[in-house]
């Protein structure tokens, strides 16, 4: 988890993993069984549902 970033305001439920360089910006809800892989960058105020995955990319909608 490398340079992983979690800011502000942010909830993140049970059994997620975020990998090298994944980033959350503020008010962030991560469901469970999430995994994020390197270089994923999510925008303000998104929910990100259970059991998704995502690696290299940008979230500015739900997922």
């Amino acid at each position: 988890m490398a340079y992983t970033h979690v800011a502000h305001d942010c909830v993140k439920k049970d059994h997620c993993i975020f990998s090298n360089a994944a980033s959350l910006a503020g008010h962030v809800i991560v469901g469970d069984y999430v995994s994020l892989g390197g270089f994923t960058l999510v925008h303000q105020f998104c929910n990100i549902g259970d059991y998704a995955f995502s690696g290299l990319v940008q979230l500015s909608l739900e997922m």
